[in-house]
């Protein structure tokens, strides 16, 4: 019974001591898992495009998540930070798509080139981020498009359904 009860604690120091902190995309770097498990406690997972352009103010600078691929030839957005684009679904199945700033190397290729922690443009990610206004884009056919801004928090893989492992995770977060 005692050994049984020293095993528990082990367990548990372990387990406390594994979640403290959290190795961010480029070595050295640690985010505290209290930092990343308040962005995800405040993520709302019901925002979609028709409900920003109905009421934007309700959304910008609000925490948001949502399930999606990025994009291999973004629409273009007259921008001085780095973007990518994010489609897919939020929890309901309605449709998000967004542009995401990133202050982090963030390396979106084809599945097929790895190199780094990347975001594949044929993966389905979970993301996380704060929502900005809305801003036109151009899409490459020349069409004028309004697409809600995006600052990237994190991405972790689609089947992280415990949000253990980041595969990116914004330098805003970090130590």
């Amino acid at each position: 019974m005692l050994r049984l009860k020293k095993l528990s604690i082990s367990v548990l120091f372990v387990t406390c001591l594994g979640t403290s902190s959290v190795f961010a995309q480029d070595a050295g770097f640690r985010v505290s898992a209290a930092v990343i498990q308040n962005v995800i406690d405040r993520a709302s997972f019901e925002f979609y495009n028709e409900s920003m352009y109905r009421d934007q103010n309700q959304w910008i600078g609000k925490t948001i998540s949502f399930q999606g691929t990025f994009t291999r030839y973004p629409n273009v957005l007259n921008a001085d930070k780095p973007y990518e684009q994010c489609a897919g679904t939020n929890a309901n199945k309605d449709p998000v798509d967004v542009i995401v700033f990133y202050d982090a190397p963030l390396l979106v290729q084809p599945k097929n080139v790895m190199s780094g922690p990347t975001v594949t443009t044929t993966e389905v990610f979970r993301v996380f981020g704060l929502i900005q206004k809305c801003r036109e884009v151009i899409t490459r056919t020349g069409n004028v498009r309004v697409l809600p801004v995006l600052d990237l928090l994190l991405v972790y893989r689609a089947d992280d359904q415990t949000f253990r492992y980041p595969v990116w995770v914004s330098t805003s977060l970090r130590n």
